[in-house]
């Protein structure tokens, strides 16, 4: 062992001679398939409600503007972005013009957006993040609640159940 440290530094380093090796062309990074558009814009609008909840303003901004980047004509993000911008004093809130004529019942007798109700769909990806923030903050009770409320509002959503379950893991009972 003594005799190989005696031995001096120019043993254990390459050959002057040896050639560094090239490059190949084949040895570049490969290009990963780029998100689809309406995915990318979910993921992003998702981002920005769960910082809005969170209170960061700012953040949820970012997300909602990247999220209509995206997709320019989303509804979600621009009013997200909107009251984003409210929160934080940007843009005073503008009054509403009265429409002289009610607006149309749906086809399918879901509530009407601008009457005040929601689309259950919709309704229920908001109880999912809430249950998620909930369950983060570590106030498992509520983050079930709202999972239970999401998969009320739409049963086919397997993240409401994905959520319940999380929430009957061992360990994530509410503190008593």
């Amino acid at each position: 062992m003594l005799a190989l440290a005696l031995l001096p530094a120019v043993a254990w380093s390459k050959p002057k001679h040896a050639k560094k090796a090239a490059a190949s062309p084949a040895a570049k990074m490969p290009e990963f398939p780029k998100e689809p558009k309406p995915q990318q814009a979910a993921r992003l609008w998702q981002a920005g409600t769960l910082a809005q909840a969170k209170g960061d303003y700012r953040w949820a901004i970012k997300q909602f503007e990247g999220c209509l980047k995206a997709e320019p004509a989303n509804d979600d993000c621009k009013a997200g972005l909107k009251d984003a911008k409210q929160k934080l004093g940007w843009n005073p809130p503008r009054k509403k013009k009265k429409k002289a004529t009610p607006p149309p019942e749906t086809a399918e007798g879901a509530a009407d957006p601008a009457a005040g109700g929601e689309d259950p769909k919709r309704e229920a990806v908001k109880h999912w993040n809430s249950g998620i923030i909930y369950f983060q903050k570590g106030d498992y009770g509520k983050a079930k609640e709202e999972w239970e409320q999401c998969k009320t509002l739409d049963p086919s959503n397997s993240d409401c159940d994905t959520g319940l379950k999380r929430a009957g893991m061992p360990g994530a009972e509410a503190p008593k």
